[in-house]
């Protein structure tokens, strides 16, 4: 009989197991430290509440770049999302507070750097 064959099947299954358990620690224990870093330093929950607002958007542009089939049709698609996240923007300077809104303010009244969109809402 193939006990080799059936052997090495035992040892994937344990190896399995074995990485499944690792991973499931290692998962709780990152969720364990992200939910205390949260709690206790203001500066991970003003990151972490950054990019809640900012991942989505980052995305969506990635995906419109991608999917865009020249440069003209890639800075219609931009043009587009300039608009429509616009409000997001201003919104999230709100609400972060503090050096945001600086930064927004600055950012509105430079043109090479913020589309006409996204610094009409800002102004």
């Amino acid at each position: 009989r193939n006990t080799s064959g059936r052997m090495a099947r035992v040892h994937l299954k344990r190896a399995a197991r074995l990485l499944g358990r690792a991973t499931a620690t290692g998962v709780v224990g990152g969720a364990t430290a992200a939910v205390y870093l949260y709690q206790t330093r203001p500066g991970f929950e003003r990151a972490v509440r950054f990019w809640c607002h900012a991942g989505p958007v980052v995305a969506h542009y990635w995906w419109e770049r991608t999917c865009s089939k020249d440069g003209v049709d890639r800075e219609a698609r931009y043009e587009r999302l300039h608009v429509h996240y616009a409000p997001d923007v201003l919104r999230t300077i709100e609400d972060l507070r503090g050096m945001f809104i600086k930064v927004g303010q600055v950012l509105s009244v430079r043109p090479e750097a913020v589309p006409d969109a996204i610094r009409a809402e800002l102004r």
